[in-house]
């Protein structure tokens, strides 16, 4: 049996909340995830039940699921032990919480299949001032992008009727191994 390119540990949707008030005005973001239990719905922008506060920036078919690597949540956590119970699953915004694979390991174009659902890679998250509030850090989304732990968009590769699937892994059916957007990698 072939070994899957990486393996989803879950898969998280979740609403706006209020983060405080900034600057006079209410800051509101759908940063946090929450896993789903059961079959979920992928349409052309996003998980049903999944919500963008910021639809200028985050979501849209291009971006329509983001994937962050669970391995990266120690090295938060060994960075920032002053909030180290903040970086569990789900906490970057996150719908695909992964193991087996990191930005050095993906390229944009990269196609996977998960399931009978095709996925394309379009680019990286580009880190936003949401993460240094969400999680109480200066200058963290900085931090975030200079480590290039930034996770990675998805769009739906091909329309494929709306229905619900358990998602559990992914085999890759196209990969590049040079580096993109500054996250390194190799060149063959």
């Amino acid at each position: 049996m072939e070994k899957p390119f990486f393996v989803i540990g879950s898969v998280r949707v979740g609403r706006s909340q209020s983060i405080g008030t900034y600057d006079g005005a209410e800051r509101r973001t759908a940063i946090a995830k929450d896993a789903v239990t059961g079959p979920v719905e992928l349409t052309p922008t996003g998980f049903t039940g999944d919500e963008q506060f910021h639809t200028h920036v985050h979501g849209g078919p291009d971006k329509a699921v983001h994937q962050y690597p669970a391995e990266s949540y120690g090295f938060w956590r060994e960075r920032h032990p002053e909030v180290l119970e903040r970086f569990v699953p789900g906490a970057f915004g996150e719908n695909l919480s992964t193991s087996g694979v990191a930005e050095g390991d993906v390229c944009i174009g990269d196609v996977v299949r998960v399931g009978s659902v095709v996925l394309e890679l379009t680019q990286p998250r580009e880190p936003c001032g949401t993460l240094s509030k969400w999680f109480g850090i200066a200058d963290f989304a900085e931090e975030v992008q200079q480590t290039r732990r930034c996770g990675w968009y998805w769009k739906q590769g091909r329309w494929m009727p709306a229905r619900k699937r358990n998602f559990s892994s992914a085999r890759i059916l196209r990969g590049v191994w040079i580096g993109c957007c500054g996250f390194g990698g190799r060149i063959p």
